[in-house]
């Protein structure tokens, strides 16, 4: 072989394995693709004095950087034979579940759909992954009309198209809208016959330094009265906990609140126990952060909900007034109204590992039943590709109206009083 060919081939194969390398290493640096993100957990509600629970529920929520789908799977069935006299017989006609809801930012009341009919129940394999299972009704196919006890609802909120969803297995029915005229087509408007000109357009919103400001007034002014009424305790706990392999940050809230009257000597003190346990960052958590801030821009974190300046200041106001201890514990669940988009606790996921809540009555009027007991807990924490079909109504479920609910609200809303307005 001549010497120039060698040369030839050895600088090919330089220029081959320049080029690899460069390809390896522009994979290296470019982003991976985000994986989808679900969390499950279970829970119950009982007394402490009853082997049943009341209520037995799971939720699983599942993410995309731009979609959020919450579904939520209740079984109240089995208390109702538990429960003393004749509480445990269902009424003729007893009411459906109110299944449905309004997206982010939505004044959209409950509403609730006549049953359906279904077929005999016919048992299934439910194959992984368990959150992504069609929410229907346990007894989805009886010819009897479905247990209101016992069935699920859905919300689903796709920001990438900006669409919105609602349904539930006890009426086979949905709600489907874009979420903007959704936020529209339910907005009140008290002042649509009082004062057309009024309902033209929108009041102005309060800034937050503002709405802290009067909130900070009003607490003043009345929680020197609540001294012998309300007592409120919050701390972080110091230790961590293992829940399922993740580590968490525990917290504790008490409350003593006392059912007499303020200004007499009796003490009749009702205590609420919370304590829960916030996961620590792990991979995946930032499609959490994404997700928030696809909600933001096509939502935003103060849509007027009504066209009264103070019905839509009023929750605000309440908010405020209320202790630092409640906001403290409250924001290790979720970002600070305020927060910006771009900073860590923005981002954070926050993922509940494990919650309790304890209700214990004053001695003189506990029973048998004893304490009323919320326990959550996070059963799994999945990041696999999620299904197309799950941001859609499930097929042969009946859309209905956003339009046909409002008018049954406004008729509604016509046979009650005047709208009160502010104090004078």
């Amino acid at each position: 072989m001549k010497p120039g060919t060698i040369g030839k081939r050895i600088f090919k194969q330089q220029i081959t394995q320049s080029r690899v390398l460069t390809a390896l290493a522009a994979l290296s640096i470019a982003p991976a693709a985000s994986a989808d993100l679900t969390w499950e957990h279970t829970g119950s509600v009982r007394f402490s004095g009853m082997k049943t629970p009341l209520l037995k529920f799971k939720s699983f929520t599942n993410m995309t950087p731009q979609r959020l789908r919450v579904l939520f799977k209740y079984d109240a069935g089995a208390a109702l034979g538990a429960l003393p006299g004749p509480m445990n017989a269902m009424p003729p006609g007893f009411p459906g579940m109110p299944g449905m809801g309004g997206p982010s930012g939505s004044s959209l009341p409950t509403q609730t759909f006549a049953p359906v009919t279904t077929k005999t129940p016919v048992a299934r394999q439910v194959g992984p992954p368990k959150d992504t299972e069609d929410d229907a009704n346990a007894n989805a196919d009886n010819e009897t009309p479905p247990n209101p006890l016992l069935g699920s609802v859905t919300f689903v909120q796709r920001f990438d198209d900006g669409q919105f969803l609602a349904y539930t297995s006890f009426s086979k029915q949905y709600v489907g809208e874009p979420i903007k005229e959704a936020i529209e087509k339910t907005r009140f408007d008290p002042w649509k016959t009082l004062a057309p000109k009024l309902s033209k357009e929108l009041p102005p919103a309060f800034t937050a330094a503002q709405r802290a400001r009067l909130g900070a007034e009003v607490r003043a002014l009345i929680w020197p009265f609540m001294k012998n009424t309300f007592k409120i305790y919050f701390r972080p706990l110091p230790e961590k906990r293992i829940f399922n392999g993740m580590e968490g940050n525990g917290y504790r809230l008490t409350m003593l609140m006392n059912s007499q009257s303020p200004f007499s000597n009796g003490n009749q003190w009702f205590r609420v126990s919370a304590e829960w346990w916030i996961a620590n960052t792990l991979p995946g958590d930032e499609l959490v952060g994404q997700l928030r801030e696809a909600a933001d821009k096509t939502v935003g974190r103060d849509p007027k909900r009504s066209t009264s300046i103070w019905l839509n200041e009023m929750p605000w106001l309440m908010w405020e007034m209320l202790p630092e201890e409640l906001h403290q514990a409250f924001f290790t669940l979720m970002p600070r109204f305020d927060t910006p988009v771009d900073s860590p606790e923005f981002r954070r996921a926050n993922m509940p590992l494990y919650g309790a809540i304890s209700i214990q009555p004053p001695n003189g009027i506990r029973d048998s039943k004893g304490d009323l007991r919320i326990e959550v807990k996070l059963t799994r924490r999945g990041q696999e590709t999620l299904p197309d079909h799950i941001w859609q109504a499930p097929t042969g479920y009946k859309r209905v109206p956003l339009d046909d609910i409002m008018k049954q609200f406004e008729k509604l809303g016509a046979a009650m009083p005047p709208f009160p307005g502010p104090p004078m």
